[in-house]
């Protein structure tokens, strides 16, 4: 089995017509073939909790790294 990120995987949620389930998550696995998942409404919660607590972890190490290279430049300034 082939565990390396696809280049452009598409995953996305959307409403689901079966009663009783918040959302589905559709993942392409090819180009002609779809992987759908009901969610239950504990799951899409834990889902987003989750999800948020992975964006905060990114935004800060983004800002981290932006952080860093401003410094860089600085000291490059200020050796010059």
């Amino acid at each position: 089995m082939d565990n390396q990120p696809k280049q452009h995987p598409m995953v996305y949620v959307r409403h689901t017509p079966v009663d009783g389930w918040p959302c589905e998550i559709c993942t392409r696995g090819d180009d002609d073939y779809y992987q759908v998942t009901l969610v239950s409404k504990n799951a899409l919660i834990n889902l987003i909790s989750a999800s948020m607590d992975l964006l905060r972890t990114f935004e800060a190490e983004e800002a981290r790294v932006e952080r860093a290279d401003d410094m860089k430049k600085l000291q490059e300034a200020k050796d010059e």
